[in-house]
């Protein structure tokens, strides 16, 4: 037995809000009817796939762009997955377009969105990931809060006479994109003048202005300054270099290290990952239009005059949350769909005129770019009894349902049933949901 080593794709929106069942509502009745759909996925069942496609306005839009329903492979009617009795089934989805004509004499836009047939005992995975936002790279530095109910000791001292450089980067694709390397930076702070020069032991400074001019240096350095944001700690209080760094930050207006006149018990500063990349509209969009995903990852260190931080107790450094990566993003998924129209040789035209025409916009308008959705993925083969090579393979297809969490928790139950059912040789749904847990909150006295 052998497997082609790329698995065949296919996308299905599954997006339509909830709808229910009419009054009259008739499985196999007349067309205008409304069939029961929660959370985009066709809960009636006997409902025949041909209901599958945008009807007229006086017909009312039943079963159009957003739903997806499992229909067996005899009758082509509507089942419930874990109800299956271990049948083949297919999935199906009714076509992004709304014009089933594209001109006055191609036809049949409107026909439905269908795979191969799925023999339940040929299906090979199931596994679903929800979607989630991305989370900013936190570093705290020295004597915040958190620092200091772990390790008292991050309580450094700081003597007069004395410099001090903290050795900071900023690593990920938007660093590499900018300057084409991880930007890094030293940054100098000075524990100032001696009072008495003579003295044979160095006077102890407060480690505030050590913070605050490293700080300062962060936010206006030509490199650092677009990807990290410094905050401030002084006595379990946040403040930012400036107004506008405040406002990101959500810090009172106000919250300025301008307004830090006061000398402090502990003083330490936060950093955090701020980076917004450039993102284009619908009107040019093309589906090679760059978007980022990826966040700036933080590194910080003490190091001495030559860089070098192995040489001495340098100040504390905790990585409070690593930069977390976003999943269902809408760019992604629009583009995801738009392959797999292709495949269905339903291209999206670079000429933005042809595009309108063939309703090329349709993949943005059913799915939208700024939102996040989760996905669904089916993996199942379809073996070839009969192959001219005379070897005895099998072709697998990928099939991804593109709806929300909610969605992904309605598929997970029915097909952890279906397998159940069926005892497929797998282990039932898998979640690979990015781990999302950790959130930070800026410490305010």
């Amino acid at each position: 037995m052998a497997y082609f080593n790329h698995a065949f794709k296919k996308a299905f929106v599954a997006t339509l809000a909830t709808q229910v069942e009419s009054a009259g509502f008739d499985p196999a009745g007349a067309a205008g009817e409304n069939a029961g759909v929660t959370d985009g996925i066709l809960v009636s069942e006997d409902v025949h796939v041909s209901k599958l496609k945008s009807t007229a306005a006086s017909e009312g839009m039943l079963l159009g762009p957003g739903v997806t329903g499992f229909f067996s492979s005899k009758t082509d009617k509507s089942i419930a997955i874990d109800k299956a009795e271990c049948c083949p089934f297919y999935v199906a989805s009714a076509s992004i377009k709304l014009n089933d004509k594209q001109g006055p004499f191609h036809g049949g836009y409107q026909e439905s969105n269908k795979s191969k047939v799925i023999n339940p005992k040929f299906l090979r995975k199931a596994w679903m990931v929800d979607p989630n936002d991305a989370s900013p790279a936190f570093l705290q530095i020295g004597g915040t809060p958190d620092n200091i109910a772990g390790d008292g000791g991050c309580l450094k001292e700081y003597l007069c006479g004395e410099s001090y450089y903290l050795r900071v980067e900023a690593k990920g694709t938007a660093a590499l994109r900018f300057a084409n390397h991880n930007l890094y930076q030293t940054l100098q702070a000075d524990g100032g003048c001696c009072t008495d020069p003579s003295s044979p032991t160095p006077v102890a400074e407060n480690g505030l202005d050590i913070y605050k001019q490293w700080g300062t240096a962060i936010a206006t350095n030509p490199y650092l300054a677009d990807f990290i944001n410094p905050i401030l700690v002084v006595d379990g209080d946040s403040y930012a270099y400036s107004e506008e760094l405040a406002a990101a930050a959500g810090l009172a207006v106000g919250k300025v290290y301008s307004a830090v006149t006061t000398s402090a018990t502990n003083a330490g500063l936060i950093l955090q990952g701020a980076y917004v990349d450039t993102k284009f509209g619908d009107c040019t969009f093309q589906t090679s239009d760059f978007y980022g995903k990826e966040p700036v990852q933080l590194f910080a260190s003490e190091v001495d005059l030559n860089g070098d931080p192995c040489t001495f107790g340098g100040v504390c450094v905790v990585e409070t949350c690593p930069g977390i990566q976003a999943n269902g993003l809408g760019e992604e998924k629009v583009r995801e769909l738009i392959l797999s129209e292709s495949y269905l040789q339903n291209f999206m035209s670079s000429d933005l005129r042809i595009r309108e025409i063939t309703q090329g916009t349709r993949a943005y308008d059913v799915l939208s770019r700024t939102a996040s959705y989760g996905s669904f993925f089916l993996l199942h083969s379809v073996p070839r009894y009969s192959n001219p090579s005379g070897t005895y393979d099998n072709d697998q297809y990928l099939l991804e349902i593109i709806g929300s969490a909610a969605t992904n928790a309605l598929l997970e139950v029915q097909f952890d049933a279906l397998i159940d059912e069926c005892l497929v040789a797998c282990e039932g749904v898998e979640d690979y949901t990015a781990v999302t847990d950790c959130s930070f909150t800026l410490p305010v006295a």
